[in-house]
């Protein structure tokens, strides 16, 4: 009797239909590592980003003008560059009676809206299940940036030297940020493994506030593997992942916080209030805060005006560097304090309101931009361009599945 004939085992390879555009991320990401380390201008990175904006956009509009397919996240458009049409109005106003018409305020516009553009191109012209390479993309680029600028320190002397109450590491870098994004981004998509790398790394990276939510988070995301007749009483682990919304109460309560939150950061930064601080807690408010006291003393005694979105960190940077010739100093670390002296208290209201309003369809991506408005008010984010390219992709994506569930 013969053997049976066994067919032997193959190994197919999916192509996806979008690798082109892939690659063109692919190369925005690379060319980010390389002006990070300081090898190449920002204008490289920022071309690549455009170049890709292009190519989904011209994929979307031959769709558009063939009647192919739907137009997904008009909503969420509109609502994103609401505050950019704000920020416009109020800069140009300032610079008119200022008499004052500079380029910052064209650069930094363009910087805040790239990121939405790319991502709504992206979101209309990328197949739904092909999305995800470009967040696998993303993690791979931010795990070969933090490699790449810790060759020299990765051994366990360096590990074990890490310290969170004086928040020193060799591995410090904003690169936190990036990883806690995306670990609330896997841990909403139930991809624990690649949401735990993230933690890892996030917590390797060594912001304060990222190093002790990264693994709350995630042990918080396991209580219904390991604790499920717990999690049954809980309303939340009832809900249905798609049907899960923060409620009106605690977003407009959030932003209530946010909007009077540089008030009280420059009501705290007044003699009165380092003084009722030190009377509190015996400490001096400036060492505290590690300077950002002196910087805000420094911008507001020397600049001659304000003169729209851009114009404090541009005028902090020129004046610290011919004064001083320091850089430490040369950015205002507090994102609202800047907005509201920039574009005053209807700035601040138009970017608190968009960016609630983008993730509250969702708890995990909520908790990440709650994150991102803490360190909004206690240091400087809203700069941070890489940051922005992935969260408003994760927003657009975010929405328009809640738009399709509810359709």
């Amino acid at each position: 009797m013969e053997d049976a004939y066994v067919k032997p085992k193959t190994i197919s390879i999916v192509i996806p239909s979008c690798l082109f555009r892939l690659v063109c991320f692919a190369a925005y990401n690379f060319a980010y590592i390389l002006y990070m380390l300081s090898y190449i201008s920002q204008n490289i990175y920022l071309f690549l980003l455009f170049v890709f904006c292009c190519l989904n956009a011209t994929i979307y509009f031959l769709s558009y003008l063939n009647q192919i397919g739907k137009t997904l996240g008009k909503r969420t458009l509109k609502l994103s560059l609401s505050y950019v049409v704000t920020f416009l109005v109020i800069s140009l106003g300032m610079q008119i009676f200022n008499g004052d018409f500079s380029s910052y305020l064209w650069v930094g516009l363009f910087r805040i809206t790239l990121p939405i553009v790319s991502a709504f191109f992206w979101i209309n012209t990328v197949k739904e299940s092909e999305q995800k390479y470009f967040f696998d993309l993303l993690l791979l680029r931010f795990i070969l940036h933090f490699l790449w600028s810790n060759l020299e320190h990765m051994n366990w002397q360096t590990l074990l030297s890490m310290s969170w109450s004086n928040s020193y590491s060799d591995f410090e870098s904003s690169l936190a940020h990036d990883f806690f994004i995306l670990e609330c981004y896997f841990l909403w998509k139930k991809e624990r493994k690649r949401s735990f790398i993230s933690m890892i790394f996030c917590m390797l990276s060594m912001k304060r506030l990222s190093f002790v939510l990264a693994p709350l988070l995630f042990v918080f995301d396991l209580l219904p593997v390991y604790f499920p007749r717990f999690c049954k009483r809980i309303k939340f682990f009832q809900q249905e992942s798609k049907k899960r919304k923060v409620s009106s109460l605690w977003a407009n309560l959030l932003k209530i916080v946010v909007i009077v939150s540089p008030l009280f950061m420059v009501a705290l930064y007044s003699p009165a209030g380092q003084d009722l601080f030190y009377s509190l807690f015996k400490k001096d408010l400036n060492v505290f805060m590690s300077g950002r006291v002196s910087i805000y003393y420094t911008l507001v005694e020397a600049i001659p005006y304000y003169n729209g979105y851009g114009s404090v960190n541009h005028f902090l940077s020129s004046y610290v560097a011919s004064v001083f010739g320091t850089y430490w100093n040369a950015v205002l670390h507090n994102d609202y304090i800047r907005i509201y002296l920039e574009t005053g208290i209807l700035g601040v209201i138009a970017i608190t309101h968009s960016l609630v309003e983008l993730s509250r369809k969702e708890y995990w991506i909520f908790v990440m931009m709650v994150y991102l408005m803490v360190v909004a008010i206690t240091s400087h984010i809203f700069n941070y361009f890489s940051v922005w390219v992935t969260f408003y992709m994760i927003v657009f994506q975010l929405n328009t599945e809640r738009e399709k569930v509810f359709a």
